[in-house]
């Protein structure tokens, strides 16, 4: 890999396994890890490093957690997820973007204190939640996948959302890292 992006990463705290993975397929560049990559949790990550426009990230997080959508028995995740889309679309408020996570986590407290969901329902509303914070809504959306049985499917889907919503800007900042 490129001194200066392998640097960027260390920087910037990307998670070992990351880095073992761009070792062992002898990634050459960030560019050549953003399309290679199988995990829309590490490219949202690396998205949000490089600093890109937070209402696209919220778009690609709303769009991730809707992956898992399914799972969100509680129309308060459901809307959360609809209101970050929105939102990433320039279509509602960021108070409305708030007041949705407010009430997708107010769904989160609720599922926990009955204790009546399964793991792929409670990180699906996790997902809802963090869908107007962007990455952790892609890893929220990987572990319901993983309880369903489905997360290496859902990885995929997610990468592949993250590259259709992010690739130009992600490619104008790493041209930015010296």
């Amino acid at each position: 890999m490129k001194k200066e992006h392998l640097e960027w990463l260390r920087t910037n705290k990307a998670c070992s396994s990351s880095i073992q993975w761009i070792e062992e397929k002898n990634i050459q560049s960030l560019e050549e890890a953003w399309y290679t990559c199988e995990r829309g949790t590490w490219l949202l990550w690396m998205a949000t490093k490089l600093n890109v426009d937070k209402r696209k990230l919220v778009l690609c997080g709303a769009l991730c957690a809707h992956t898992v959508i399914q799972y969100m028995q509680d129309p308060r995740s459901r809307n959360a997820v609809r209101i970050a889309f929105l939102w990433g679309r320039r279509k509602t408020t960021y108070a409305q973007l708030e007041k949705a996570k407010t009430n997708a986590l107010a769904a989160v407290i609720a599922a926990r204190v009955a204790k009546i969901v399964d793991t792929a329902t409670y990180s699906a509303i996790w997902a809802a939640v963090f869908a107007a914070t962007t990455a952790d809504a892609v890893w929220a959306a990987d572990t319901a996948a993983d309880a369903a049985i489905d997360k290496k499917s859902n990885q995929l889907r997610t990468a592949e959302i993250a590259r259709k919503i992010l690739t130009e800007d992600i490619l104008k900042k790493i041209k930015e890292i010296k």
